[in-house]
């Protein structure tokens, strides 16, 4: 087996493929994904955080997003987040902000 530094320095996002579903909006996902890909970009971040799409995270709650951030080193963080996308993407872009700046 081979190992292998990940090409992204501060962590990850890893947005839950199945909640969309239990809210009528299966590419939520997807959608969330984009946005915020765009949004580290604009911001010099593509290189820091990676945002992927994930299987089930097991945190099944309706109408809600489950997502995670794995940091490259430290504690992981597992949260939820509405079902408006326009609520979400400015949310996680909240978020992604703060985790930025604690580099």
């Amino acid at each position: 087996m081979k190992t292998y530094n990940t090409p992204w320095s501060t962590g990850s996002i890893f947005i839950c493929s199945k909640c969309g579903g239990s809210f009528d909006n299966p590419e939520m996902a997807e959608k969330l994904k984009t946005e915020l890909r765009i949004h580290l970009k604009d911001q010099d971040g593509n290189k820091k955080i990676r945002v992927m799409v994930s299987g089930c995270l097991n945190v099944c709650i309706d109408n809600e997003q489950a997502v995670v951030y794995q940091p490259v080193s430290g504690v992981t963080e597992t949260f939820t987040i509405g079902s408006n996308l326009e609520e979400n993407i400015q949310e996680m872009k909240g978020i992604l902000g703060k985790k930025l700046e604690s580099v």
